[in-house]
């Protein structure tokens, strides 16, 4: 390169100028101004030429580093067809490609002729990047190395061939269009449009590159790297499950195209939606929306086997009421169940004083006995007198009294005593059994009732609380439930005793306290379908239900109640049944009066809704098959479908 030196020609331009400027304004222009203005004008030259031999100095360092001068020839194929048929002459070359190639800093630029070849004729051993473009095309943008950097020619040549693919059907690209489902809602039959699900196609660069017999490689003229724009292209299914996009195609060397090379994948992304479906919940199937993962790389959620047949028993009325009880004490010795411990001794008291207690309903009186003294006379402990009526347990001394004569229903207190002491007291602890009796016998019943209760216990010498939740059940294991309902009956509907103490229907153990009972409302219960049954067994395949039972046959129905059959999902229609009672309140059966149409065993099943064993999950088609899609093909319609998805 010839550079030329500027310096002096405008050094002289800045005198020249200088001096006019002192000729033309000597009164307002000085001699000091004149020497200002040449020193600017010289120090503006000398950057100016200072970065003149830059430049040159780093072109001349970097011509030393490439060393020999090479032409180098791009050779563009273009694999599409300028016409809307599948191209079969094979690759043709790419006129009027905008070729531009970088390297050293420098750009150069050059555009294809009729046989697909820019040639650049000055460049330099190294590395240099290209991009080629054409309108409808792919962008291209590569890499690759001009020459080996160690060789001794003084000029070399080198060349890469590189195709570029069409982007528009017209120019040999492929449109794809088709359909995509998903299994949205299970209680019909067909599948739903898959909405914003994306389709995806992704062209392999090196499958592309190889079709040509194209490799990748560092020699001179190989493609280091490379890129293509629209190599992947994604379009949206819309609302009535369409898609379409446009992919760019290319024959192979054999003539295929890049579809039957297996250059290009296509792929539907995963997305989630709202899926309809009948699931079990409790004892009753119900049509419910839960959000659902499609996935066509996981496997479908199971999916509940399930009638499209709801049947709904009414509940029962509870017409069960007033059915009540009371308790009495029964009279009983205190030796029986009491016993007595001394709390305070008092004072002035001599053995052998009797401590009398309160009279029985009958006039008998039952007492202790002091037995020792200290020497203010604190009793110390008690024992026994048979000479009265009375059996006691003195626990500080383990004295045992016995006599059968007062017998007491309640708590008796001290009465008197037969010395002069005062102040002792003790702590009686009364027990006896209760009656529970009937009160009212009520109306409306099917069952006993349960009946709980609530009464003051003795826990060695502590006074605790004790609860039945059921006296018809001993289990619970207190003196509540010694007995439970032996002695009674239903009879038309009332709760009568059948014992031989009149009203009386049990007695309890001993206690500490009257007992507190209380009837709870009869129990209540609605009588369930037993789905599975009917699915397996009940409907035939042209749809009508033959029979329907139960898995709980319920509580509590004083009348036949009503059966509602419904067909899910719109499968079903026009059954109907009525129920039957027991004399003990629960279903005994349901006749069905008129088996209706359209039902299905299987209403989940989007394959077969008469299979009652058949699982009702189903996976995502397999990957779509896209072979002999040639160049310039259009409308190949490729339909997928998500399956019933992924719900866990």
């Amino acid at each position: 390169m010839n550079t030329k030196n500027w310096f002096t020609p405008l050094l002289a331009a800045g005198v020249f100028a200088g001096g006019l400027a002192l000729t033309s304004c000597e009164d307002d222009f000085t001699e000091a101004d004149a020497i200002a203005a040449q020193d600017s004008t010289l120090i503006a030259l000398k950057r100016l030429e200072n970065q003149q031999e830059k430049d040159l100095a780093l072109q001349e360092d970097s011509l030393e580093r490439i060393g020999a001068k090479v032409s180098y020839n791009v050779t563009v194929l273009d694999a599409g067809s300028d016409n809307s048929n599948a191209r079969t002459e094979g690759e043709a070359s790419a006129e009027g490609v905008t070729v531009t190639l970088v390297q050293g800093g420098q750009t150069y630029t050059g555009t294809t002729n009729a046989g697909g070849v820019a040639t650049f004729a000055d460049l330099r051993i190294g590395e240099a990047s290209v991009t080629l473009e054409k309108a409808d095309h792919t962008t291209v943008t590569y890499t690759t190395n001009l020459g080996d950097p160690n060789s001794d020619l003084a000029e070399d040549i080198a060349g890469t061939t590189v195709p570029i693919f069409p982007t528009t059907v017209a120019t040999g690209a492929s449109e794809i269009s088709g359909k995509v489902w998903a299994e949205l809602n299970l209680t019909n039959d067909m599948p739903e449009p898959a909405e914003g699900a994306i389709v995806r196609a992704n062209i392999s660069v090196g499958d592309a590159l190889g079709a040509y017999g194209i490799s990748t490689g560092s020699t001179k003229g190989q493609i280091k790297s490379i890129s293509y724009s629209n190599f992947i292209i994604e379009a949206t299914v819309d609302a009535e499950g369409n898609y379409t996009m446009v992919v760019p195609n290319g024959n192979a060397d054999n003539g295929d195209g890049l579809f039957d090379y297996g250059a290009v994948d296509f792929d539907f992304l995963p997305f989630e939606a709202d899926q309809t479906l009948v699931v079990e919940q409790g004892d009753s199937l119900a049509v419910v929306t839960r959000r659902t993962l499609f996935d066509p790389n996981q496997s479908a959620s199971s999916v509940d086997l399930v009638p499209s047949v709801s049947v709904e028993i009414a509940a029962p009325v509870n017409t069960a009421s007033g059915f009540e009880l009371g308790t009495k004490a029964n009279r009983s010795l205190l030796s029986t169940y009491s016993a007595i411990n001394l709390v305070s001794g008092g004072s002035g008291y001599a053995a052998d004083d009797e401590i009398i207690f309160a009279e029985d309903a009958d006039g008998n009186q039952a007492g202790v006995v002091v037995g020792t003294v200290d020497g203010s006379g604190k009793i110390l402990s008690l024992k026994d007198l048979n000479a009265f009526s009375f059996g006691l347990q003195a626990f500080n001394d383990d004295i045992t009294v016995t006599g059968t004569s007062a017998i007491y229903d309640a708590e008796p207190a001290v009465a008197s005593t037969s010395g002069s002491g005062t102040g002792a007291s003790f702590d009686l602890r009364f027990q006896t059994t209760y009656k529970v009796f009937i009160t009212n016998r009520g109306s409306g019943y099917f069952n006993v009732p349960t009946v709980t209760g609530t009464a003051m216990d003795y826990s060695g010498s502590s006074l605790i609380s004790v609860v039945d939740n059921d006296l018809n059940n001993s289990s619970y294991g207190t003196d509540l439930s010694d007995r439970w309902f032996d002695d009674a009956t239903i009879i038309d509907g009332s709760i009568v005793p059948t014992g031989s103490d009149a009203d009386t229907i049990f007695t309890t153990g001993a206690l500490a306290s009257a007992p507190t009972v209380e009837v709870m409302a009869p129990e209540v219960r609605t009588a369930v379908v037993d789905f599975n049954d009917l699915k397996n067994n009940r409907i035939t395949n042209s749809g009508e239900i033959t029979n329907i039972f139960l898995s709980d046959d319920g509580e509590g129905y004083t009348a036949a109640p009503a059966v509602t059959i419904k067909g899910l999902g719109s499968m079903g229609t026009g059954a109907t049944a009525i129920a039957t009672i027991s004399s003990n309140g629960t279903i005994s059966g349901i006749v069905v009066t008129n088996g209706g149409s359209g039902f299905v065993r299987n209403i989940n099943n989007t394959n077969d809704k008469t299979a009652a064993f058949t699982a009702a999950q189903l996976n995502a088609s397999s990957s779509m098959s896209t072979s002999n899609i040639k160049p310039g093909a259009k409308a190949i319609n490729q339909n997928y479908n998500y399956g019933t998805g992924r719900s866990e």
